[in-house]
């Protein structure tokens, strides 16, 4: 009887190990080709939990500026337009904060903020945008200090949809 009773508890268990193995297949699965592969580094949300600090490549000879907080966003073709069109929005980020969309090739001729292209990645690379899924381009974003040192970089494919989290974050550096 005792026999028994082991057997049916560790079938019970493999059941159980069995489920959560499916429930963490299907959810890795559905995970977009532009996340991260450690998905424990994309958006983690805390500040200065981007390793060695670093100091921000320039964008443009004024991005970054000085005594002035800057993001920048890294895009593919598909989320050019849709970011644009969010950041022209009033609000959508303080006034006080510098901004620049570059992507791997950028298709917009006129922005009301800096956009250009980095067809190589190496802009990408300086900041240190960690490579999605798919081997692409990177869809993120980098926040830059005052100081002009790199505070936060991370992988988000949906930020155009979260600028909600983008200027929480923000305002952190204020």
């Amino acid at each position: 009887m005792r026999v028994t009773h082991a057997v049916r508890a560790a079938g019970i268990w493999l059941l159980i190990a069995l489920f959560f193995g499916v429930a963490l297949l299907v959810a890795d699965h559905r995970g977009s080709p532009l996340d991260d592969r450690d998905l424990a580094m994309q958006r983690p949300g805390l500040l200065d939990s981007v390793g060695a600090r670093s100091e921000a490549p320039p964008v443009t000879t004024s991005i970054p500026a000085t005594r002035r907080v800057t993001i920048v966003f890294f895009v593919r073709s598909a989320q050019q337009q849709p970011l644009l069109a969010r950041l022209s929005q009033p609000g959508a980020l303080p006034p006080t904060v510098d901004a620049a969309i570059v992507g791997g090739p950028v298709n917009l001729s006129e922005a009301p903020i800096a956009v250009l292209t980095d067809s190589d990645g190496s802009l990408a690379r300086g900041y240190g945008m960690r490579v999605p899924r798919d081997g692409g381009y990177p869809v993120g974003y980098a926040i830059v200090g005052t100081d002009g040192v790199i505070r936060y970089r991370t992988l988000d494919p949906d930020v155009t949809r979260r600028l909600a989290d983008v200027r929480t974050m923000l305002k952190a550096l204020r």
